[in-house]
């Protein structure tokens, strides 16, 4: 097992931020990108051009790989695609299969005026490394969308490499531009650097690599191996299990959404292409509402996320636990937020399935898409889900992606326990910080949750007894009114963009990146607007506390609002509030602006001052030296203590 030292070292660059959209971390197959500023989120979901051209690729399942571009256009000019033809790439014959069924469906439904023949859609083999195109009428693409979205069941890029380079083994291989990350690596290519990885076709190691897999899970869920099953993204393991539920219960049953869940797990469930029904009790705690829907309605399974993202929110799973042994019907849980070295909700047969994104925490790295289902054998369906999961799943992780997954997952206890203590002392810092609102956090001691049991209480019930167990990486932070988010998260020095459970800090602002459109409804279940998501990584804990509150005093009412939007502090003699000075007759608001601008600058010169007294104290080996900058420190430190306090005086 590589040592932790290693891993932080291998890693450690990721933690430092990256321009509008750099791959994150800067990888060929990497699961994230960079979007700096809140003006790059508002863009990227307006459909901005200045912001889409630079994106070197996206979230995978939000944004086609340009390997899974790549590899349509081959397709395309060697297999003869018409121009009214598109085509997506699947890992097997069975998926692309689900595809083309559901586009028709969707077609129907959504787009009646769209004359459909059954030669419309098709499935065609491409002939290298196992991929299956699913063909569709290019009219039909937004159909299409969905289920490469929602399932999570697309061909991955590494598949997709593995499959370029096939194709063009007589012409040299994959072309030299072709990889995404070109424009911002230099000298050594990033997917040949130490700690990055290659796919590579070896159809014995494959298989082995996929056992390999499935048995550490099994070891950390203290489950048969038989009982967990792979699939090619988190969201792939949630729809594997909806699509199982459908089949073991008569037609007509619903599923029910309980808590306010990442989007993709409420859409899905919503698709009558997949579900004959969606109840959604959005707060989590509506066990009266689900009492009655269970007697009203026919429920086949109860999807929830513990916690939830991204308020942090901790159902009661015990409780679902007695209602679905009333009344029959499936506990399906994602861990992901806690993972299962933190959490079991298998050893007391509370979940009927568990559902784990692989891409998360048990990666870190964030260089590879995967996700772990696992059926707890203790569950009343057990014979019935694994009968129906014998006879019709498929895998779809591919294997260099497991290959990734494992290696990067051999030291994920030690991982976890380090952003553990990270995530619990930035948790309380921020407690005791002005301008802090609320800290969305499983250990809070606050909770909003009408429930007898508060979340901290539920969460303590299913954590590990282990020392090293926590209550995970993921927090969520809104500010008090004066207090301005989009400078805030502006002024965050760490990667910042899409995806979560990362070595390295990453952060979002959740409501606009996950809800732009509809910002309304997700602020009647609590996500507000401003919320910023932070996943903590694994730096030094006080290198996190000094970005938090120089975003926080970036956020602060005494700097100016212009210099905010733009990500930085203002100069002396600008009014706090923004503008020119104050009109006669406010002489005395704005001087009081002035002075505040001028505290703040002057605050700012002091911060600086001691972050390079902070940095000569690390470098600085000898006795004496070491003392002199001692004391600069605390000088400097009470000197902006004092500043900070005249400045919110004058506000």
């Amino acid at each position: 097992m590589p040592s932790l030292q290693k891993r932080e070292l291998r890693r450690s660059s990721s933690s430092v931020i990256s321009e509008l959209g750099t791959p994150i971390p800067c990888d060929d197959h990497a699961c994230s990108v960079s979007m700096p500023l809140w003006e790059h989120i508002e863009g990227y979901e307006e459909g901005k051009k200045a912001v889409h051209e630079k994106l070197a690729l996206g979230y995978p399942r939000f944004v086609y790989h340009p390997y899974v571009v790549k590899v349509v256009d081959l397709f395309r000019s060697k297999h003869g695609l018409r121009d009214e033809q598109d085509a997506l790439p699947f890992p097997n014959k069975e998926v692309a299969d689900r595809c083309c069924k559901f586009v028709t469906e969707a077609i129907k439904r959504t787009m009646p005026e769209l004359e459909l023949s059954e030669a419309d859609t098709s499935v065609v083999p491409l002939g290298i490394v196992g991929i299956y195109m699913a063909v569709f009428p290019t009219a039909a693409k937004g159909c299409a969308k969905p289920y490469w979205q929602h399932t999570g069941e697309g061909a991955s890029s590494r598949h997709c490499e593995a499959a370029i380079n096939s194709i063009l083994a007589n012409e040299g291989g994959m072309e030299a531009d072709m990889h995404p990350t070109n424009e911002f690596v230099t000298g050594e290519r990033a997917c040949t650097a130490p700690g990055c990885h290659v796919a590579h076709e070896n159809k014995p190691e494959a298989g082995r690599v996929l056992t390999d897999l499935r048995q550490r899970i099994a070891g950390l869920t203290n489950e048969s191996v038989d009982n967990v099953y792979l699939a090619a993204s988190g969201m792939s393991t949630i729809f594997t299990a909806l699509t199982a539920l459908r089949r073991i219960f008569p037609p007509g049953y619903k599923a029910v959404v309980f808590g306010f869940p990442y989007l993709d797990t409420l859409k899905m469930c919503r698709r009558p292409e997949w579900c004959d029904g969606c109840i959604f009790l959005g707060q989590g705690w509506e066990f009266d509402e689900l009492r009655e829907a269970c007697t009203n309605d026919k429920i086949m399974g109860v999807f929830t996320e513990f916690p939830s993202n991204p308020l942090l929110k901790c159902p009661d799973i015990a409780q679902l636990r007695s209602l679905a042994d009333e009344f029959g019907f499936a506990v399906v849980v994602d861990d992901t937020l806690a993972n299962f070295c933190n959490t079991d909700f298998l050893g007391g047969g509370h979940a009927d399935i568990l559902c784990t994104s692989l891409t998360k925490i048990f990666s870190g790295t964030g260089d590879a898409m995967g996700g772990s289902m696992v059926v707890n054998s203790k569950s009343p369906l057990y014979t019935k889900l694994t009968t129906d999961l014998k006879a019709n799943y498929m895998p779809t992780l591919y294997h260099a992606d497991a290959k990734v997954l494992l290696e990067n997952g051999a030291d994920v206890e030690d991982r976890n326990a380090k952003i553990n203590l990270n995530a619990e002392a930035i948790y309380d810092w921020f407690k005791t910080k002005p301008g802090v609102k609320h800290v969305y956090y499983p250990k809070g001691a606050e909770c909003s949750c009408k429930c007898e049991r508060t979340c901290t209480r539920i969460y303590a019930q299913f954590m590990k007894c282990t020392a090293d167990a926590g209550y995970g990486g993921l927090m969520s932070v809104t500010l008090e009114d004066g207090y301005c988010p989009k400078a805030f998260y502006n002024n965050l020095a760490c990667q910042k963009g899409p995806s979560l459970g990362t070595n390295y800090t990453l952060s979002c602002p959740y409501a606009v990146l996950a809800h732009y459109f509809e910002l309304d409804w997700a602020a009647e279940f609590g996500v507000e607007e401003g919320l910023v998501r932070i996943a903590i990584g694994m730096e030094d804990i006080d290198q996190l506390k000094r970005m938090f509150a120089d975003g926080l005093l970036a956020a602060s009412p005494v700097v100016d609002k212009e210099q905010q939007s733009a990500g930085g502090m203002p100069d002396a003699g600008v009014s706090a509030r923004g503008g020119p000075a104050a009109p006669a007759g406010t002489a005395t608001a704005g001087a009081a602006a002035t002075d505040a601008a001028g505290h703040a600058t002057i605050l700012k010169a002091m911060l600086d001052k001691l972050h390079k007294l902070e940095a000569q104290a690390e470098q600085n080996t000898g006795v004496g030296g070491m003392l002199m900058v001692a004391l600069g420190v605390a000088a400097v430190a009470s000197a902006a203590g004092f500043m900070m306090a005249r400045a919110t005086k004058v506000r």
